[in-house]
C-alpha cells in the first residue's frame, strides 16, 4: 500500500496564520517588556515621592520649631520693652516728683533765707 501525497488547500492559509502568530507572539513579548519597565519605573517613581514625602514632613516640622523658638524671642522682647516702657514711666513720675520737690525745697530755703538773715 502506498500513501499518496496530501496537498493540503489550505497550506498557505495555515502558513500565513503561523507567521501571523509569530507576529502577535513578538509584539506581546515587547508589551510585556515594555510593562515589566513600566512598572520597574512605577516603583522607582513611588519610591522617589515617599523620600520626598519625607523630606517635605522634616522641613514642616523643622519650620515649626522654628516658629516655636521665634515666638519664644518675640515674647522675650516684648516683655524687656514692655519692662522697660514701665521703668520709664516711672522715672519719669519720679524725675517729676523729683524736682518739684527739689524746687519746693529750694523756694523754701531761699524764703527762709531771705525772712530769717
Amino acid at each position: 500500500m502506498t500513501v499518496k501525497p496530501h496537498e493540503c488547500i489550505h497550506e498557505d492559509m495555515l502558513m500565513g496564520q503561523s507567521r501571523a502568530i509569530e507576529r502577535l507572539d513578538a509584539e506581546l513579548k515587547y508589551k510585556k517588556e515594555r510593562l515589566d519597565d513600566l512598572k520597574e519605573d512605577n516603583k522607582k517613581m513611588q519610591k522617589t515621592l515617599e523620600e520626598i514625602k519625607t523630606d517635605v514632613n522634616q522641613i514642616v516640622l523643622k519650620s515649626k520649631q522654628d516658629d516655636d523658638y521665634l515666638k519664644d524671642i518675640i515674647s522675650k522682647q516684648d516683655n524687656r520693652i514692655t519692662a522697660l516702657e514701665t521703668r520709664n514711666s516711672t522715672l519719669q513720675w519720679v524725675m517729676g516728683i523729683g524736682f518739684t520737690g527739689l524746687t519746693t525745697l529750694m523756694g523754701v530755703l531761699a524764703f527762709l533765707m531771705t525772712h530769717l538773715h
